[in-house]
């Protein structure tokens, strides 16, 4: 579960003056909800998703994850429950390494390394059903190594990653930019995936409201540096 108590966030400009960007945001997420942040540029949208994942600190306010406040969580528990995909993800991967090696890596946190194997095969099967085409392009690219993947390619399997870490929260932000349009399509199937495992999931975007239904359970727009939350219904 998540939950967000009067987070508020203002930063000092060069003139001596201040600007607040956040006041009293709050917010409280079930395990497997997807909650879109909506807001126009300057509305404080990565402000917020940079205190949720614990990059950025509030003035006031907290978070919790599970019970747990992120600001008194070690940096290694933050990583641990907390995944965090952004714009430029896709450069944090090793070129020389594999996408099976990747995938393997992500999956062994918390997991004994004999039953890895075992748990990469039953990630392709679910894969096939929620994300075919997702699926054939792993499956056909097991063996490669990501610097022969295209920045498109190499994002989708960032994404994945964080999602196969099995982290309690999962942050998106700008995570869909270096992708095409059946990338995004891709992404989009990736965050009801891991809904699916049961991470709470929130994804930034614009105020452009037309693909919401598919993908969020719930939303949030950030106006003058206020959250106005509402619940999403499958026929939006």
């Amino acid at each position: 579960m998540l939950q967000v108590k009067e987070v508020s966030k203002k930063f000092e400009k060069p003139d001596g003056t201040s600007l607040q960007v956040l006041t009293n945001i709050s917010l409280s997420l079930r395990d497997g909800e997807i909650l879109g942040v909506f807001g126009s540029k300057g509305s404080g949208r990565s402000t917020l998703l940079r205190i949720l994942s614990g990059v950025l600190s509030p003035d006031s306010g907290f978070v919790c994850v599970d019970g747990e406040r992120i600001d008194r969580l070690s940096a290694g528990d933050r990583r641990r429950m907390i995944g965090r995909v952004a714009s430029d993800s896709h450069t944090d991967l090793p070129s020389d390494s594999t996408v099976e090696g990747i995938l393997s890596e992500a999956l062994a946190i918390g997991s004994p390394s004999a039953a890895v194997p075992a748990a990469l095969e039953h990630m392709m099967q679910e894969l096939e059903v929620y994300a075919r085409r997702l699926a054939d392009f792993v499956s056909a690219s097991r063996s490669k190594s990501i610097g022969t993947l295209t920045v498109g390619e190499r994002q989708l399997i960032a994404i994945l990653r964080t999602i196969l870490a099995r982290p309690n929260l999962l942050v998106l932000d700008g995570h869909v930019e270096p992708l095409d349009t059946a990338q995004r399509k891709d992404a989009d199937l990736c965050m009801a995936y891991a809904a699916l495992t049961g991470q709470i999931v929130i994804v930034a975007k614009s105020d452009d409201f037309s693909w919401v239904g598919s993908t969020c359970t719930t939303g949030t727009r950030l106006l003058e540096g206020k959250n106005h939350n509402f619940v999403i219904s499958a026929s939006m």
